[in-house]
């Protein structure tokens, strides 16, 4: 665990987080649930749906 900020799009997060050496991470939910991200597995891409 570290505490850190983290930018990701237009956010900042700031709080402890978990680090792993790896090329791929995960995003929990104390983030996920203030975003609307549409994840389109099949054609590996994403993108943030903007409230209207």
């Amino acid at each position: 665990m570290v505490e850190l900020g983290l930018e990701f799009l237009d956010y900042r997060f700031k709080g402890q987080f978990l680090l792993v050496d790896q090329p791929i991470g995960y995003l929990g939910r104390n983030i996920l649930e203030n975003l609307r991200i549409l994840f389109d597995g099949p054609r590996k891409k994403w993108n943030e749906q903007k409230n209207a």
